[in-house]
């Protein structure tokens, strides 16, 4: 049995507790929260510390087997030069790629996270996450425009969920974005999947792609247009990324859209009109890596919306880590409040997830993981630059 304690505690299902206590059994699962009203007394084996404990965070979206790219990209060239960078450097030997993959987990397990909705195209990181100890669920991600059949690209993502399924890995097979599937295929992943499934789809990531949708121009339609001209032609049918996600998503999924860095006012409140289990994954690092541009989420935060945090992949970011994530939100966004943020990076990751009866909240009877967040600032109640996170449990 262990007992922690720090200045604050932070549930992220209830009031922040002050000199609160928090004791958990010998499997990690916590059978008592006490609130002390801010009068701590001595109390045996009372572990305390100087700063703010929180539930181990929930990464919603990544890409472990990107890692490889760490350090590899240039920064700030925008969506179009990012895919195509992408794709040359992608060839490496399999020892290398699960070198870093292996890296990638343990940083996100130091980093305090301890569930990941991590992106696979292929099987590189089947067995370092079955063996890892951080909650994984993998979304197989679909492409596709030209040249292979989209029978063919569906056989291998059913083919690769089996792996998956087969090493007790959760899994679900998804559409990348909606500028990248063709109508027959997003036909064949919408048919091929699963009743009450979590589906994760990059959304109005980039000014390239409203360029491509909304303008009919820009890096990303030439792209396109040098690959498959007549893909232009299956676009055309949307107003932009968020009208594709409107007329192809189930309703009945659990929906992770990630990125959103261009979504205007009015998708924000249609898409989540019609998807009640709707979640808007933000990957403020990354977008700022990829084109130095943020989404709104002032306007997400004031119309209420259910955001969820994530890495994205090294590739994109200089770190794992979504206490960096929840900084650089509380630097541009100010006036967000620190509690609602790390619900972003708790609860609501864990919802998305469907983990959320064991992660997500210090609650009795869960195992949530605890971490310390050390150098807070506690007259404004928020991160501060130099705010870090330790894992306590």
């Amino acid at each position: 049995m262990r007992k922690f304690s720090a200045n604050y505690i932070f549930t992220s299902n209830s009031k922040p507790l002050k000199n609160g206590i928090i004791v958990l059994d010998d499997d990690h699962k916590i059978i008592d929260i006490i609130d002390t009203n801010g009068d701590l007394k001595e109390i045996e084996n009372l572990e305390f510390y100087n700063g703010v404990i929180t539930p181990g965070f929930i990464n919603t979206h990544s890409h472990i087997e990107l890692s490889f790219l760490k350090n590899k990209i240039s920064p700030q060239s925008g969506m179009t030069s990012f895919v195509q960078q992408v794709e040359q450097k992608r060839v490496l030997a399999p020892t290398e790629i699960e070198e870093s993959i292996l890296h990638a987990d343990f940083e996100m397990k130091k980093n305090g996270i301890v569930a990941v909705g991590d992106i696979s195209n292929n099987n590189s990181s089947i067995a370092i996450k079955r063996k890892s100890k951080l909650h994984y669920h993998t979304f197989i991600e679909v492409f596709g425009i030209k040249n292979i059949p989209a029978n063919d690209k569906i056989d291998y993502a059913k083919k690769l969920l089996k792996e998956f399924e087969s090493a007790s890995l959760l899994a679900s097979i998804v559409p990348h974005a909606p500028y990248s599937i063709s109508e027959n295929l997003m036909l064949r992943i919408s048919t091929n999947s699963k009743n009450r499934q979590i589906t994760s789809i990059h959304n109005s990531e980039s000014i390239d792609e409203e360029k491509l949708f909304v303008h009919k121009s820009g890096h990303l339609f030439d792209y396109i247009k040098s690959i498959d001209e007549n893909h232009l032609n299956y676009l055309s049918n949307f107003s932009n990324s968020s009208d594709f996600v409107y007329q192809n998503l189930n309703a009945n999924h659990k929906n992770i859209l990630v990125h959103n860095t261009h979504v205007c006012d009015t998708d924000i409140i249609k898409l989540s009109d019609k998807f009640i289990d709707l979640y808007w994954c933000i990957c403020p690092n990354s977008n700022i890596f990829i084109e130095n541009n943020l989404p709104k989420l002032d306007v997400f935060y004031k119309s209420n919306q259910q955001i969820c945090l994530g890495t994205d992949s090294l590739a994109s970011n200089t770190s794992l880590s979504i206490l960096d994530e929840m900084k650089t939100i509380a630097k541009f966004f100010p006036e967000i409040p620190f509690v609602e943020i790390l619900n972003w990076a708790t609860i609501n990751g864990a919802k998305a997830l469907d983990i959320s009866e064991i992660y997500g909240s210090l609650e009795i009877g869960k195992s949530p993981g605890i971490n310390l967040i050390e150098n807070f600032d506690f007259e404004k109640m928020t991160l501060t630059t130099n705010s870090r996170v330790k894992v306590l449990l």
